[in-house]
């Protein structure tokens, strides 16, 4: 857990948070994609440094919410790119490499340093060797994305069937549709890389969507009936504090960090957000004063109940 935090750490370093993303998404919403991208980087660099027995570093990663166009966007030699089907929801995704990609690690797999002198000339068809090495990367790509959208999301979300579509003639790609565009450059060996993942902004919001959904119907399973003659822990969650790894290291008993007052404070059941209020000092007490049920439902049978007695 340490060596992941202190990686984490290290990315965030080298990320620079795009300010057209706020755009689309919420604060919230940012941070778990970003959460799921310092995810895939660290297992990214783990697999794919076994699978070409080589060193991989990240160079930069970025998050942008647009349009793709592929004369616009990719080099000009580019000719192929890969389609990824996200079950249970119908529309691709696509992973596009930068043109020198799999000559780099085609060369590199066979010996070589990875410099070949022919990564940037014009590329019409695609060799059934690059056939291969292609889709062994997508299999580490797609089997590291299901694992981790499956982590911050629903188990249902998948990511299969992957296919190489050799020229962009023979494609029905949308080049007006709205898609989330994830980028990773890497320095492999000491050669610069790259590859962007897209997915349909709408699909994403799918995805996320469900997860509230669910997390609402847990919610609703919290009825007075249900807990009458229980006794609930509400754990209230106050700020979060930030320091860094060499602080952590040398705390000792009695140091002292401080926190801001809190604005707003959340009650957990579980891990499931219940309700919501203000921190208050009354008689000299800490007290929680209730502002909001996080669920309508909730509150209503709270009321129901008491209006009862």
């Amino acid at each position: 857990m340490a060596e992941s935090s202190n990686f984490h750490n290290k990315i965030k370093k080298i990320y620079q948070r795009e300010k057209e993303i706020y755009n689309f998404l919420k604060e919230d919403q940012i941070q778990m994609l970003e959460d799921i991208n310092f995810n895939f980087i660290e297992k990214f660099i783990i697999d794919f440094s076994n699978f070409i027995k080589n060193s991989v570093e990240l160079v930069s990663f970025n998050i942008q919410v647009r349009s793709y166009n592929f004369n616009k966007d990719s080099i000009q030699n580019f000719k192929y790119y890969n389609t990824i089907d996200i079950s249970p929801y119908k529309n691709q995704s696509f992973i596009v490499f930068s043109c020198n990609f799999l000559s780099v690690i085609i060369d590199i797999l066979f010996g070589g340093q990875g410099c070949s002198k022919n990564n940037f000339h014009k590329k019409i068809d695609i060799t059934s060797t690059e056939v291969i090495i292609n889709n062994k990367i997508n299999e580490i790509i797609i089997n590291i994305l299901s694992h981790v959208y499956k982590k911050h999301f629903s188990s249902e979300v998948k990511f299969t069937n992957t296919k190489i579509i050799n020229h962009l003639k023979d494609s029905n790609f949308d080049s007006n549709k709205i898609f989330l565009i994830n980028y990773f450059k890497f320095n492999i060996n000491h050669v610069r890389v790259s590859f962007r993942i897209l997915m349909p902004f709408l699909i994403f919001k799918k995805i996320n969507n469900k997860k509230i959904s669910l997390n609402i119907n847990k919610t609703r399973q919290i009825t007075l009936n249900d807990i009458r003659n229980v006794t609930l822990n509400i754990i209230f969650k106050i700020n979060k504090i930030s320091i860094s790894c060499e602080k952590f290291y040398s705390l000792s008993v009695g140091d002292i960090l401080s926190i801001q007052n809190p604005n707003n404070i959340t009650g957990y059941i579980n891990n499931v957000p219940i309700l919501t209020g203000k921190y208050r000092r009354f008689h000299e007490q800490s007290i929680f004063f209730i502002e909001e049920f996080i669920d309508s439902h909730l509150e209503c049978n709270i009321n129901k109940d008491e209006s009862h007695e």
